[in-house]
């Protein structure tokens, strides 16, 4: 393998230096050649990852070399090469020029790298990289917020070196959107980083004289230009050079700084590189006038302004050759498009010789086609027909069964009201009556108790027992507590009624409730005490839970118990289990049970509110 690794090694550094005088297809074929060999290795991935990453390489070679290497990753199932395939296809086509291709294979590269968290930094400067042409395209706020993300991920890697070309992305991204202070507070934390690095440190720094001079701080932008002036000659980088120096000139023209200037826009001068274009050269001349008029120079003064004038003159000339040369290629154009309109003449007199048989032939398929659409559309109305008559049939058949439903729910509460009212009339007959009677003959037998034979006591006894018989079945039957007092004493009563047997232990939460019906309190009341008495008689519960809260419009009723349970969905309903249900619906209620056997029950209402 290693050996492999140094034959593709050399390979790369002679294919880089082909690369800077030969044509695309020379070595493209050459690599299409090598992937063609027999035994595929990850040799011909570790080339195609190098040659996709030359430097100083064509565009249009890197993007082919970036596609070969893509669909290498894809047909050997290389999935750790796919994102890098990507990345180096985006950046290819960002040198091309192609910004938004470029934008749309970063963000898919960028995609995996964050779905698998593998290669943090590579998907940090990807960010970076889309918002870079987020940012030529003119679209600062997507530019902002690719360079926000990017950030974020660097700072969770502990490095703040590599937040530098982060930081003067946001910094120059805030003053495209003219926000001044953002701007400057990101800058001059990415010139904080630039240690060791001049070039950064240069670019930096004139961005922030940049945004200086923009708030007309004349003295803040000359220290900012003078220290990019520093790195840039530090760097014998020319550009640089003369660019700061005549933003120096340009700073002490405006401070009145005339001779400085002058000093400043001469090195600026000297500095243009051959090649630079004269549109640089024609506003240093013209700067140059400027400052000599004011020291009273004159002669310099004429002499920089008819360099000016020249330069203006040439780049007017050279507009008005790009205009006539614009004008001779509309002409060409326009002469291009009356001979096409000459040739689309004659085309369409061709067509208009077999315009005639085309229409009878275009009339006999459209009568085929208007018999075949009216056929359909028979068929189909006849098809819906049907169905809206068995859809009709259903729904009547539907509303017939919820009629039953009705009639029967009726009946059924009909049969609890009448049910209740008779409970009620038995109640006040054995209160009334009966106990009133009972009471009477025991306040006769106490009354006479003095030289009574002794089975009176025994007498007394069993009317004292009957008389309180009598009170609880009668409290039993009635619901006089609820009607006095309301929901609240009544369940209080029934809970104390209940733990008074020894058998069950209630626990009871509620919240007062304003408003309630009397009609809904009292169905309420019968469920929870229909519940209660399951839970004596069928479960063998030792605990029972009773909860009432208020929710908005809605009132909720939870009881539970602690006994054996049951299967709803295979457990036949009782009448308790029935009446309940009855209850339930004639209040409007929702309800719910949740039981297993041998793991207790617990019901469930949402009663509405009015």
């Amino acid at each position: 393998m290693l050996a492999h690794r140094s034959i593709i090694c050399g390979i790369s550094i002679i294919l880089f230096h082909v690369c800077q005088a030969q044509p695309v297809s020379v070595y493209t074929d050459s690599i299409r050649t090598c992937l063609q060999l027999p035994r595929p290795d990850t040799g011909k991935y570790y080339l195609l990852l190098r040659l996709a990453q030359l430097p100083e390489c064509p565009a249009d070679t890197l993007l082919a070399y970036g596609h070969y290497w893509y669909n290498y990753t894809e047909k050997r199932h290389i999935s750790p090469g796919r994102p890098e395939a990507l990345y180096a296809i985006g950046l290819a086509l960002y040198r091309k020029g192609m910004n938004p291709e470029a934008a749309e294979r970063l963000y898919q590269a960028a995609t995996v790298w964050e779905r698998n968290g593998r290669n943090p930094l590579q998907l940090a400067r990807t960010y970076e990289l889309i918002a870079g042409i987020h940012k030529i395209m003119q679209r600062y706020a997507d530019a902002l917020a690719y360079y926000r993300l990017a950030c974020r991920i660097k700072k969770t890697l502990n490095n703040e070196a590599i937040l530098l070309s982060t930081y003067n992305g946001l910094g120059n991204t805030f003053r495209l959107l003219h926000q001044t202070d953002s701007a400057v507070h990101y800058l001059e934390k990415a010139h904080a980083l630039t240690a060791g690095n001049e070039l950064a440190k240069a670019q930096v720094s004139n961005n922030l004289g940049n945004i200086y001079w923009s708030l007309k701080n004349w003295l803040a932008a000359r220290q900012w230009y003078q220290k990019a002036l520093q790195s840039f000659e530090t760097l014998q980088q020319p550009e640089g050079i003369a660019e700061a120096c005549f933003n120096l000139g340009a700073i002490a023209t405006q401070l009145q700084q005339y001779h400085a200037a002058i000093a400043y826009y001469n090195k600026s001068l000297e500095a243009v590189p051959t090649g630079q274009p004269v549109e640089h050269l024609e506003w240093i001349y013209e700067h140059l006038a400027d400052a000599y008029f004011h020291t009273g120079n004159f002669e310099n003064a004429y002499t920089n302004e008819r360099a000016y004038d020249k330069i203006k003159d040439s780049l007017l000339s050279l507009q008005v050759q790009q205009s006539i040369a614009a004008l001779k290629e509309k002409y060409e154009t326009e002469k291009k498009e009356h001979a096409l309109a000459l040739e689309k003449e004659r085309t369409a007199r061709l067509l208009a010789a077999n315009s005639q048989q085309f229409r009878f032939l275009c009339m006999l398929a459209g009568v085929a086609l208007l018999i075949t659409v009216m056929g359909f559309i028979m068929i189909r109305n006849i098809r819906r027909k049907q169905l809206l008559a068995a859809a009709l049939a259903g729904l009547k058949e539907k509303e017939k069964q919820q009629l039953i439903q009705e009639q029967a729910l009726k009946s059924n509460i009909a049969m609890l009201e009448g049910r209740e009212a008779e409970r009620q009339r038995i109640a006040r007959d054995l209160h009334d009556r009966l106990g009133s009677t009972l009471s009477s003959v025991r306040l006769f037998m106490q009354s006479n108790q003095t030289g009574t034979p002794p089975g009176n006591s025994k007498i007394m006894l069993l009317l004292e027992e009957a008389v309180n018989d009598v009170r609880r079945i009668s409290h039993d039957l009635s619901d006089n507590v609820l009607i006095k007092y309301g929901l609240e004493e009544a369940l209080k009563d029934l809970k104390d009624t209940i733990e008074s047997t020894g058998r069950l232990q209630v626990t009871l939460y509620q919240q007062a409730v304003d408003g309630l019906p009397a009609d809904t309190a009292s169905e309420i009341y019968y469920i929870v005490r229909e519940l209660a008495a399951n839970a004596v008689k069928h479960s063998d519960a030792s605990r029972l839970f009773i909860q009432l809260l208020q929710d908005n419009r809605l009132l909720h009723l939870t009881v539970e118990d602690n006994g054996s349970g049951f299967n709803p969905a295979v457990t036949h309903k009782g009448i308790g289990l029935h009446n309940i249900e009855i209850r339930a619906r004639k209040i409007g209620a929702q309800y719910t049970i949740d039981a297993r056997t041998g793991k207790g029950s617990c019901f469930c209402f949402a009663i509405p509110l009015p």
